[in-house]
């Protein structure tokens, strides 16, 4: 159902797994950061959290991105008043097990993400990073399509 919304909707969506508590208030936000059309949508539908959050990290997962990319995008956040950090992880196989395991060590209460990004076919023949994350986070996550 959460995969349909995502896609479907034209909007961010808020997923929370069941049980998990929902913060009234966000203090601790990952961004995972690919670059992608649906990463950018994610990003600015999250804005409201992420300008409120008193700690950001930009995560990059098996992706290279060039260092100007990510100075643009550390540069976007700062016009908005957002110091956030940010970690390159390359050498982990599984894209959403490794976003899952940086919010862990990051400790936050919420994750921002861009929604199926890969061509629906390779999504469910392999799964991704957005399936992986709807079926294991144990925090809220904000995603886009």
């Amino acid at each position: 159902m959460a995969e349909l919304v995502a896609i479907n909707s034209g909007a961010a969506c808020m997923v929370s797994p069941e049980g998990s508590p929902v913060s009234a208030s966000f203090d601790r936000i990952v961004v995972a950061w690919n670059g992608s059309r649906e990463a950018r949508h994610a990003l600015g539908e999250g804005m409201a959290f992420i300008e409120a959050a008193r700690d950001v990290r930009v995560v990059t997962i098996g992706w290279e991105p060039d260092q100007g990319s990510i100075d643009d995008l550390l540069r976007h956040l700062a016009v908005h008043g957002v110091e956030a950090g940010f970690e390159r992880v390359t050498n982990h196989v599984d894209h959403g097990t490794a976003i899952i395991d940086r919010c862990a060590r990051f400790g936050a209460d919420l994750l921002i993400m861009g929604a199926f990004a890969h061509p629906p076919a390779t999504e469910m023949i392999l799964g991704g990073a957005t399936r992986t994350v709807l079926n294991e986070t144990p925090l809220p996550v904000l995603m886009a399509h």
